[in-house]
C-alpha cells in the first residue's frame, strides 16, 4: 500500500469513527429508550417521581425528629418540602400536557392523584383520570397500571369502577382483559377482609364469563390465590372457586393455568377438613402439569409455585386437617423440657412465631385474649419460636406479657420443628382438638371471631355439650364501661373539607397499611398553627379496624364538646399491645404524628401526649425517648420507669390515678411522681379516692385539663403555676 493510500485509509477511518460517535451521541436516547428501557423519555422521568417523593419526605421526617430542632427550623423544612412536592407535581402535570394521548399522560395524572390525594392538583388529577377512563387508549391503561409502582388509595377506587364500566362498554377491545385484570387491583379487598368488594365480584364475573381464555388475566388469579398462593387463600376468596374452575376449563396459557391451578388447590385446602382429599388431588394434578422445567417468561414463578405445592401436599399427607399432629419434644425458651404430649386432653393452639415477623407480633394481643378467655384446664396455647437470637425472644415474652410456653425451634435442618411441620410462612397456627388431631390451620393472622368460634366448637365437642362461657374480662387491664354508655361516634371519609372524626390510613415505607383516626376541630382552616394531642389507648382496644380506639375516654369527651374542642387529636391504634418507645406500635404512633404534621397545620410548639393504662405506660416511655417533642404529657393510670425521670423532668406533667386501682397499682404513678420531683421537676398529681382502674373518663371530662394543656408550650414550662 502506498503512503498516499495509507493516509486516505487512515483519514477515512477516523472520519467514520467520528461520524459513528456523532450518530451514536445523537441517537443515544433512541437506542436507550427503544432497546433498553422500552419506553419514552417521559415514561422514564415519571418512573423516578415516586422515589424522589419518598426521598423528600424522608428528609423532612428526619429533620423534624431531630432533637433540639426549633419550631422555626421545622417550619422552614416544611416549606422546603412543600416547594419540592410542588415542583414534582408541576413536573408531572407538564409531562401530562406534553404527552397527550399516551401512557405518560395517564401515569402523570395517576401519580399526582395518588401521591397528593388531598391537594387541589390531586383532586383535579383524579377527576381527569375519570374522564380518561372513558376516552384514553385501553392499551395505555393496561400498561400504566402494570408498571406504575404506587400503592392504592381509596380515592382511586372510583377509577377502578370506571375502568370496569369502560370494559363493559367495549368488551371486544384487544386490551379489555388486560385492563380488567389490572383494575381488580384498584377494587380488591384487603387481604384479611371478610368478604370481597362488590366491584371485585363484578370483575370476577366478567373475567369468568367473557375473558376466561385470555392470557392477560394472571393478576386476577394471583389475587384469588393471595398474591402468590403461599398455602392459603384469603378469607374472602371462597365465592370465586367457580370462576377458577371455569378459567381452568377454558384457558390454555401456561402462566394463567399455573396460577389458577395453584389458587384453586389453595382455596380448596382452606375450605375445611372434609375437602382435604380433594385438595391433595389438586396439588398432585398441579405437580403433574407444571414441572418447573419449561422455559418461558414465568418459569421462575412456576418453580416457586411447585415448591409450595410440594410442601402443601406433604402437609396434607403427614399432618393435614383430620390427621394426628406430630409429637414435639424439646426445650422451651428457658431451657426447660417441654412436650406437646403434656397438653393431651386439651384443645391446643400451636403458634409458630418469631420476633422478626411483624404479623406474628401483631397476633399476640389476640392470642392473649383467647388465652384469658378460655378455661386453662381445657385450652392451652403452645408456641414454637424461630428466633436465632434467644435473648430477643425472651425479651419479647417479657415485654408483651406472654404467659404460655414456647418451644425453641432448633437449628436449621431436618430436626427443626418448623421443617417437620412443613411451615411455609409466619405466623402459622394449628388448632388441635383434645385428642391431638389437627382441625384447623391458618397461615397468617386469622380473624379473631374465626379463631374464637373454632376454639369454642372444639371445646364443645370435647365436653359433649356447650363450651364454657368466655371470661368477661377480655383483657386484664381493660375495665372500660360497656360501649353503650358512650356516645356513638361517626367517622367520616378523609376529604379536605371534612371536619370532626376522620378515618385515615398510614402507609409505612415497606407498604404496610395501618388505620387510624384524627379529630379535626370545626373551626380548623389550615392557616394557623393548631394545638395537637396524640392519644394512646389502653390494651382493651388493640386491633386493626382503626375505630375501636374511639370508644369512651378522650374520644367520648370530644364528642360531647365537638363544636368547641380546639385540638387536632390523633388516635392511632395499637396492633401488638404495647406503646413503648422502640416497639412497632410506638414507632408507628410517632410516624403517624410526623405524617399528620406534614398534612395539617400542627403547632409544633404545642403537641401534647396523653394515654391511659397501657397508653399511660406508653406516655412515660415515648416522653423519655422524645423529650423535645412534647409541650406537656398527661399519663393516666399507667406505670413507668422512674429511671427516666432526669430525661423528662422539664416536660410539664399532670398525672392521674385511682387509689383503688386493682389493675395497675397507684404506687406505680406515685413512684414516677417522686422520681420527677427528686430530679427537680414540678409534676402535678391527682389521685381519685375510691376509684378503680377507670379514672380516665372523669379525667378527660375536666375542662381545667385542657385549659392547663393550652397554657403549656414546648420549652416554656409553666407546669402548675
Amino acid at each position: 500500500m502506498s503512503w498516499n493510500a495509507l493516509r486516505r485509509w487512515t483519514r477515512n477511518s477516523l472520519l467514520a469513527v467520528v461520524l459513528l460517535a456523532v450518530v451514536g451521541f445523537l441517537a443515544r436516547d433512541y437506542l436507550f429508550f427503544t432497546f433498553l428501557y422500552q419506553g419514552t423519555r417521559a415514561d422514564w422521568e415519571l418512573s423516578q417521581v415516586p422515589n424522589e417523593y419518598q426521598r423528600a419526605r424522608s428528609i423532612f421526617a428526619e429533620q423534624s425528629r431531630r432533637l433540639g430542632a426549633a419550631p422555626r427550623d421545622v417550619e422552614q423544612a416544611r416549606e422546603r418540602l412543600s416547594a419540592r412536592e410542588a415542583e414534582l407535581r408541576g413536573r408531572c402535570l407538564t409531562l401530562a400536557a406534553e404527552n397527550l394521548g399516551t401512557k405518560a399522560e395517564l401515569t402523570a395524572y395517576y401519580l399526582v392523584g395518588n401521591l397528593w390525594p388531598k391537594s387541589r392538583e390531586g383532586e383535579q388529577a383524579r377527576a381527569k383520570l375519570l374522564e380518561l377512563a372513558v376516552t384514553a387508549d385501553m392499551q395505555h391503561w393496561g400498561r400504566m397500571l402494570a408498571t406504575t409502582p404506587v400503592g392504592r388509595v381509596d380515592g382511586l377506587r372510583p377509577l377502578g369502577a370506571a375502568l370496569v364500566r369502560r370494559v363493559k362498554a367495549n368488551p371486544d377491545d384487544p386490551s379489555a382483559a388486560c385492563v380488567l385484570a389490572r383494575a381488580c387491583s384498584l377494587v380488591a379487598p384487603d387481604t384479611d377482609a371478610g368478604e370481597a368488594t362488590p366491584e371485585f365480584a363484578e370483575v370476577a364475573d366478567l373475567i369468568a364469563e367473557r375473558y376466561a381464555t385470555s392470557p392477560d388475566i394472571v393478576t386476577f388469579v394471583e389475587r384469588i390465590a393471595g398474591l402468590g398462593g403461599g398455602g392459603q387463600s384469603p378469607p374472602w376468596s371462597q365465592p370465586f372457586e367457580p370462576h377458577l374452575r371455569r378459567i381452568l376449563a377454558a384457558n390454555h396459557d401456561r402462566f394463567v393455568r399455573c396460577g389458577a391451578k395453584m389458587a384453586l388447590a389453595s382455596l380448596v385446602q382452606a375450605s375445611g377438613e372434609s375437602r382435604q382429599p380433594e385438595a391433595e388431588t389438586l396439588y398432585q394434578e398441579f405437580l403433574a402439569e407444571f414441572d418447573g422445567e419449561h422455559e418461558y417468561h414465568a418459569q421462575g414463578i412456576e418453580k416457586v409455585y411447585r415448591r409450595s405445592a410440594e410442601l402443601q401436599l406433604s402437609t396434607i399427607r403427614s399432618h393435614g386437617l383430620g390427621k394426628t399432629a406430630p409429637e414435639i419434644v424439646g426445650v422451651d425458651l428457658d431451657d426447660r423440657p417441654i412436650s406437646l404430649n403434656d397438653y393431651h386432653g386439651k384443645v391446643v393452639l400451636v403458634s409458630f412465631w418469631a420476633t422478626w415477623c411483624f404479623p406474628c407480633m401483631k397476633m399476640i394481643p389476640h392470642e392473649k385474649e383467647v388465652a384469658e378467655r378460655f378455661n386453662r384446664d381445657r385450652f392451652a396455647i403452645v408456641g414454637v419460636n424461630s428466633d436465632t437470637d434467644l435473648r430477643a425472644a425472651r425479651e419479647a415474652v417479657d415485654r408483651h406479657g406472654i404467659t404460655w410456653r414456647s418451644f425453641r425451634n432448633g437449628d436449621e435442618g431436618p430436626g427443626q420443628i418448623s421443617q417437620r411441620w412443613k411451615v411455609v410462612g409466619y405466623p402459622t397456627l394449628y388448632l388441635l382438638d383434645h385428642e391431638g388431631v389437627v382441625r384447623k390451620r391458618w397461615i397468617g393472622n386469622p380473624p379473631l371471631d374465626d379463631l374464637v368460634a373454632s376454639i369454642e366448637r372444639l371445646l364443645s365437642r370435647a365436653a359433649g355439650g356447650p363450651s364454657p362461657k368466655a371470661d368477661p374480662m377480655m383483657n386484664r387491664r381493660s375495665t372500660s364501661p360497656p360501649q353503650a354508655e358512650y356516645a356513638r361516634i361517626e367517622v367520616s371519609e378523609d376529604a379536605p373539607t371534612n371536619r370532626g372524626f376522620i378515618g385515615k390510613v398510614h402507609r409505612s415505607p415497606d407498604g404496610r397499611e395501618s388505620k387510624y383516626c384524627i379529630f379535626i376541630p370545626r373551626g380548623y382552616e389550615g392557616k394557623s398553627p393548631t394545638p395537637t394531642i396524640l392519644f394512646l389507648h389502653g390494651s382493651g382496644y388493640v386491633g386493626s379496624d382503626g375505630r375501636k380506639q374511639l370508644t369512651g375516654a378522650l374520644a367520648d369527651a370530644i364528642k360531647h364538646h365537638e363544636d368547641e374542642f380546639p385540638f387536632l387529636t390523633i388516635f392511632p391504634q395499637s396492633q401488638e399491645g404495647g406503646w413503648q418507645a422502640g416497639s412497632a406500635d410506638g414507632m408507628r404512633a410517632m410516624a403517624i404524628l410526623d405524617a399528620v404534621s406534614l398534612d395539617y397545620a400542627v403547632d409544633l410548639g404545642r403537641v401534647y401526649l396523653t394515654g391511659l393504662s397501657m397508653g399511660g405506660e406508653g406516655v412515660w416511655s415515648l416522653a423519655a425517648a422524645h423529650p423535645k417533642r412534647w409541650a406537656a404529657i398527661v399519663p393516666i393510670c399507667g406505670g413507668g420507669d422512674p429511671g427516666v425521670a432526669q430525661k423528662i423532668k422539664d416536660i410539664p406533667c399532670w398525672c392521674f390515678h385511682g387509689d383503688a386501682d386493682r389493675m395497675i397499682h397507684p404506687e406505680q404513678s406515685r413512684a414516677m411522681i417522686r422520681a420527677l420531683q427528686g430530679a427537680g421537676g414540678r409534676p402535678l398529681y391527682h389521685e381519685y379516692p375510691g376509684v378503680d382502674h377507670n379514672c380516665w373518663d372523669r379525667t378527660y371530662s375536666m375542662p381545667d385539663l385542657y385549659q392547663w394543656m393550652l397554657g403549656q408550650r414546648r420549652g416554656e414550662s409553666s407546669h402548675g403555676d
